[in-house]
């Protein structure tokens, strides 16, 4: 024969225990005892495997265990002995590669098993150690130990946990975690990579190192410490920290931390670059990053304080001993295109106290020198003009308002001069002017601070007069004009009227009024910007003031008569391009501002009508009407759109018509309602529900094609799904609780002159197994369930009826089973099968067995 015979051991089978196989050596009294091998049998064929050696428990309710372990040591052990060793070795190969030992935990329809390796426990020495190496080499590199967690076909990856244990012992400290890498020679030791999986289409894993907190003592350090090196021509390693790159870079936090106890400070930061001691010390750079459109930000800012000061941001440069000390440079940023950036300098702001001073001060000498100068100025310009500059004091709710000074330096000698102040403007095709304003008074029995507008003075003659005043007259009064200044190549002179403002009150109006008449028409009032014979014309901006508040109200109203007066809003006409556009937009703010469109109210008749529609267009299509919400990001839905009729206490309301209008060329235009789309993996389409409204009887949904010569065609179906089951589509009559419930018909279409539309109704085609269709009559708990009807209608020749299975290219074809049902309490139905009568020749039936063949 070609194999062997078999050996096969087994106790008997039982209704209820059976019995142990137990394979056991004898006890030894002096010597070692007996060995038990297991060997599968070999092989010579180099071509074939040697046996195997399987154990496993038995099925059961439980699985049974197989349990494999050393011998005990008896307590009457000599001295150094030690307990039966584990031994668990895949098979040399003298020529390649090794066997593999593989430990598994069982699969589980809910959860896979477990694989515990644990070192053994001791009583009062150490206890056992778990020790993973990976196996040596000569020649090549030595085995790698991979630790891998398991994967989810519908989750996440499981997690890999490296922790001691914890200490249960009072003031003894948990085992330490160490990862090293091993030493070497003459070559760059091991790296060691931290970093987590990459994810598609989610945010990649954290990685977070953390000391654990005490309830006594400092806390523990984390410290970051790069490579030093003893060759004295190289750099010590380098520490590098770098957010990731994405959409938005990721952030790069460093902060001290928090301190709770009172006489304690919070945890500094200290940046400090490296010490040279024959050379210039290392230097500390803060940069913002790069940007195609701004560059970074770099901020630094003092903290808050609660009941004392907030803290203090020093800029101190470098002493020396011997040369200069270290100059402080603040400079704005360059610009190739744009303006340089703005240097600002300010204190911040209080509430309930002064805020905090500017002080701008060189420093004192002891030489025979003068102290530095403070220079203000602003850079030149070669082509446009020089920047200004401005000195101004805020405004004070009470007390006198703060003061300018300007004072030119004092001194003490007796011989000289003080300081020259000098406030010239500045020299150029024409001179520049010098602006000297009073100040406003606010208080009762006060004087405004005085201004002198004075005329030119003249030697041998009248000084010259200064007076704005419009005349009087019988007739018309005469005008008073005020004029911005004329420009040539640049732009006009700017012309504005602004009212008072007040700290506590309201500011003041700025009111313009057309002239009143008795007999005739009141006069106009007309904004409008001049006309432009090159360039843009100017704008007119209605605009009310910014509030800390609610933001003021700004109304246009037409006046009111028999007939009020119509309020016209039109954009500007173009003559060869396109008409001016008409925007309104709502304020921004936590809630964004609403618009809201009203006819007029009627005191009788009918309320106004709201028309919104696009202009007839002759050569291009006319404007589209787009109604739609705005966007979110966030965790919030978007608005919704509601289009709705008023409700009518007297008749019936309106109705909602969505209709496309007429075209003479093409198709005609399509009228589509789709649900919104969801980026979200676990979430749904939105859907579209169409439903008629309630009354007495509620009313109809009717979905049809128009009639044509060739008439459109209804379909009904849903969406393919890549992951899960197709959706269903439901067609369901309503329910009654008082009367018949409604029918569902599926009919198909009358032909008078060709043949009568058909209904077909088709399982879905499936991979593995094909859609069903389920006919069923309706159920009456306490009643007769529904009759099953399947005939065809009657005609000069009745169609046949054709009950059959599809024939099947590999497997068995499927049973055609026609049974009654089942009755509990009486005679189950009969099963009839009969021809039909006729006054020639009746039907016969035919049974036939299938055939077998080619």
């Amino acid at each position: 024969g070609t194999t062997s015979g078999g050996i096969s051991i087994s106790t008997g089978s039982s209704s209820l225990t059976t019995g142990n196989v137990t394979v056991s050596v004898g006890v030894a009294t002096l010597g070692n005892s007996g060995g038990v091998s297991i060997k599968a049998g070999d092989t010579i064929d180099p071509l074939s495997a040697a046996g195997e050696v399987n154990i496993a428990g038995g099925v059961g309710g439980s699985g049974g265990a197989v349990r494999i372990s050393g011998g005990m040591a008896t307590e009457e052990a000599a001295e150094g002995s030690t307990s039966g060793q584990l031994f668990l070795s895949g098979g040399d190969h003298p020529m390649f590669d090794g066997a593999e030992v593989s430990m598994n935990g069982g699969n589980g329809p809910v959860n896979g098993g477990n694989v515990l390796i644990a070192g053994g426990t001791g009583l009062e020495g150490d206890g056992g150690s778990l020790k993973l190496e990976a196996g040596e080499t000569s020649v090549g590199q030595g085995g790698n130990i991979d630790i891998s967690s398991g994967q989810s076909l519908a989750a996440g990856s499981g997690a890999i946990f490296i922790s001691s244990k914890a200490s249960i012992t009072e003031e003894v400290p948990s085992g330490a975690v160490n990862i090293n890498t091993g030493d070497t020679t003459g070559a760059v030791s091991g790296s060691i990579s931290l970093h987590t999986g990459t994810p598609i289409g989610a945010s990649a894993g954290k990685i977070n190192l953390a000391v654990g907190t005490g309830d006594s003592g400092k806390g523990g350090n984390i410290q970051l410490s790069s490579g030093e090196t003893s060759d004295q021509g190289a750099a010590g390693g380098d520490i590098l920290l770098m957010s990731g790159s994405g959409g938005g870079g990721g952030l790069v936090n460093v902060t001290g931390g928090d301190a709770v106890e009172d006489g304690l400070s919070a945890g500094s930061i200290n940046l400090s670059a490296g010490d040279h001691s024959i050379s210039n010390g290392g230097i500390i750079t803060l940069n913002g990053g790069d940007g195609s459109i701004d560059g970074g930000n770099v901020l630094v800012s003092a903290g808050n304080g609660v009941e004392g000061s907030g803290g203090v941001l020093n800029f101190t440069a470098g002493a020396s001993t011997v040369g200069k000390g270290g100059s402080v440079e603040v400079s704005s940023g360059v610009s190739i295109d744009e303006g340089s950036g703005d240097l600002s300098f300010k204190s911040g702001d209080a509430t309930s106290k002064p805020s905090g001073m500017i002080a701008l001060s060189t420093g004192q000498t002891d030489a025979e020198l003068p102290s530095g100068q403070v220079n203000i100025q602003t850079g030149d310009s070669s082509t446009a003009a020089a920047g200004h500059i401005s000195l101004k004091v805020g405004e004070g709710a009470t007390g006198q308002g703060g003061s300018v000074s300007v004072i030119s330096g004092n001194t003490l000698d007796p011989e000289a001069a003080g300081g020259l102040l000098n406030v010239t403007a500045g020299n150029g095709g024409a001179g520049g002017q010098v602006h000297v304003s009073g100040g406003k008074a606010l208080g009762s029995g006060t004087s405004a601070g005085e201004v002198l507008i004075k005329a030119g003075e003249h030697l041998n003659s009248h000084g010259a007069n200064a007076k704005v005043v419009g005349g009087t007259g019988f007739v018309n009064g005469g005008d008073v004009t005020l004029d911005g200044g004329t420009g040539s190549d640049g732009n006009g002179g700017n012309l504005k009227i602004n009212a008072g403002s007040t700290l506590i009150g309201a500011g003041g109006d700025v009111s313009v009024y057309s002239g009143s008449s008795a007999e005739s028409d009141s006069g106009k009032v007309t904004i409008t910007s001049a006309d432009a014979l090159v360039g843009v014309a100017g704008s007119v901006l209605l605009s009310s003031g910014s509030s800390s508040s609610v933001g003021a109200s700004t109304s246009v109203k037409s006046g009111n008569g028999i007939s009020g007066g119509n309020l016209i809003v039109s954009g500007g006409s173009g003559s060869s391009e396109i008409g001016g556009s008409i925007s309104m937009t709502g304020g921004a703010g936590i809630d964004g501002g609403s618009i809201s469109m009203s006819s007029g109210v009627p005191t009788e008749g009918r309320s106004g009508a709201i028309l919104l529609s696009t202009s007839d267009a002759t050569s291009k299509p006319s404007g589209t009407i787009a109604l739609s919400t705005g966007q979110t990001n966030a965790d919030q839905p978007s608005g919704q759109v509601n289009i709705q009729t008023g409700d009518s206490s007297t008749s019936a309301a309106g109705q909602i018509l969505l209709k496309v209008g007429k075209g003479s060329i093409g198709d005609g235009g399509t009228v589509r309602i789709k649900g919104g789309e969801t980026t979200d993996s676990s979430g749904s389409g939105g859907d579209v529900s169409v439903t008629s409204g309630a009354g007495s009887a509620s009313g109809s949904v009717m979905i049809s094609t128009e009639p044509a010569s060739s008439s459109g065609d209804v379909v009904l179906s849903v969406g393919s799904s890549s992951f899960s089951s197709g959706g269903h589509i439901s067609a369901s009559s309503g329910s009654s609780s008082t009367s018949n419930a409604g029918d569902v018909s599926l009919k198909g279409g009358v032909s008078s002159s060709a043949v009568g539309g058909g209904v077909t109704l088709a399982g879905g085609v499936g991979a593995f197994r094909g859609g069903d269709i389920t006919v069923s009559s309706g159920a009456a708990p306490m009643a007769e369930s529904g009759m099953l009807s399947m005939v065809t209608s009657d005609s000069s020749v009745t169609g046949s009826v054709l009950v059959s299975s599809g024939a099947a290219s590999a497997g068995d074809s499927g049973s055609v089973v026609i049974a009654s049902g089942e009755a509990l309490a009486s005679a189950s139905g009969s099963v009839f099968v009969a021809a039909g009568t006729s006054e020639t020749a009746g039907g016969g039936i035919y049974l036939s067995g299938g055939d077998v063949g080619g």
